[in-house]
């Protein structure tokens, strides 16, 4: 995707709310912004509501923003501790992981036929079936969501 002068730009941990259109970074970005070069890790947010203006042309690998393909659950069993990445190819569920920490998360049944990216003690968290994202929480709804458009962007 190509990022110029007329767009802003949310790290992580900055977003607090989802406006399309946006877009989610998928792999890391250097980027001028403010008249410095910084890095962006994946599941930065390239939004007309975000504080950081991009100040100078770059490509960046991103998907839009959309909930088309996504299933979340509404959780039951309470589970706590760290994230697990269970498919290493999926580089932003390494951000989220480091982004939330230690969680404690009410999660859903797993569906049969899920392969699992992201897990907790052993249960799913985000999973993939015949090209679906599930989310087994309503839990941190904004970031497990970016997460989600990120791993539709590994399914296509």
């Amino acid at each position: 995707m190509y990022v110029d002068e007329s767009m802003s730009i949310c790290r992580p941990s900055e977003v607090l709310e989802l406006h399309k259109p946006s877009y989610v970074l998928v792999e890391p970005a250097l980027l001028k912004v403010n008249h410095l070069m910084q890095v962006f890790p994946p599941l930065s947010v390239i939004s007309s509501t975000c504080p950081h203006r991009i100040t100078s042309p770059a490509w960046v690998e991103a998907v839009e923003f959309t909930d088309h393909g996504l299933i979340v659950k509404e959780g039951i069993k309470v589970v706590e501790g760290e994230l697990k990445v269970e498919s290493k190819e999926v580089k932003p569920l390494f951000t989220l992981s480091r982004l939330l920490g230690q969680v404690k998360l009410r999660l859903a049944e797993v569906e049969r036929d899920t392969i699992p990216l992201l897990s907790l003690n052993g249960d799913q968290v985000i999973g993939v079936r015949r090209r679906q994202v599930l989310v087994y929480t309503h839990d941190y709804s904004i970031h497990l969501r970016l997460a989600a458009a990120a791993v539709r962007y590994y399914l296509g």
